[in-house]
């Protein structure tokens, strides 16, 4: 997983361009934040919102239903399995977490945000278990 002041950052990217978004719509009505679906650690959502607010996006509290509904989904993209057996070369697990984020206004759709994070590349795993050499 990414590091928390990376988590930091992508909410601080995704407020600005939703805090726009919602200005946009010129309303006095404030917008409500759905919990982050996904891969995301469980602080996401209270820094995005922290975050939105600071932007000057008027927020409402959990469980309000409005007509302005932000919802993010954080998803893993282009990561490689682990590979099996014996490893050979140099072992990293490329790939990124993708946060998307659509702000909708009576159920249509308005604006869109989105923030990538780099996985860290991981060691190789160690070999498990029993090898056997079998000769004739």
């Amino acid at each position: 997983m990414p590091a928390a002041d990376a988590w930091g950052q992508a909410a601080t990217a995704l407020a600005t361009d939703l805090a726009s978004g919602i200005a946009a719509r010129k309303g006095e009505e404030p917008a409500s934040l759905a919990s982050i679906e996904g891969s995301a650690p469980a602080y996401f959502r209270d820094v995005l919102l922290a975050n939105l607010i600071a932007h000057g996006a008027r927020m409402a509290e959990p469980g309000t239903t409005t007509s302005l509904a932000i919802s993010c989904r954080a998803t893993p993209v282009g990561v490689v399995p682990v590979p099996r057996g014996q490893i050979t070369g140099p072992f990293a697990l490329p790939g990124e977490i993708l946060v998307l984020c659509l702000l909708t206004q009576n159920g249509v759709y308005v604006a869109a945000a989105h923030q990538s994070l780099s996985l860290p590349s991981t060691p190789p795993p160690q070999p498990t278990g029993v090898v056997l050499k079998i000769t004739e």
